[in-house]
């Protein structure tokens, strides 16, 4: 399982597409491990689950994520988490090992960021 988290100060961030990078970790099912941090490229709809598509993730956590970007991560097969709080490592291992207890979605638009809010913490 590769796993991407919207990271933002060491944490998950509120809201996936406006993160400040993404934390890739690397899970066998029992054994969690750090690949890198990558800068978020920037926020544009449908650009980032192309993108992680094509770096092998196969899950993706934040705290709140667009109706839209849900789907078509997906449509891509990659599983959503939303919801999601505290440390990347924490939480990727907590993911991991299927304990992974996650708040509603904090993002409540369906995509659109003109006329939508995201709840919680805002980046």
């Amino acid at each position: 399982m590769l796993i991407c988290i919207a990271a933002e100060g060491g944490e998950v961030c509120a809201h996936f597409g406006h993160c400040e990078e993404f934390a890739l970790f690397e899970t066998d099912g029992e054994n969690v491990r750090p690949l890198k941090r990558v800068p978020n490229p920037g926020h544009a709809p449908g650009v980032l689950p192309s993108l992680l598509k094509g770096w092998g993730v196969t899950h993706v956590v934040s705290g709140g994520m667009g109706n839209r970007a849900v789907a078509l991560f997906q449509s891509m097969d990659i599983e959503v988490v939303t919801g999601a709080q505290g440390g990347l490592e924490e939480v990727a291992r907590a993911l991991a090992a299927g304990t992974l207890v996650a708040e509603p979605n904090v993002c409540d638009h369906s995509g659109e960021h003109g006329g939508g809010h995201c709840r919680g913490r805002t980046p």
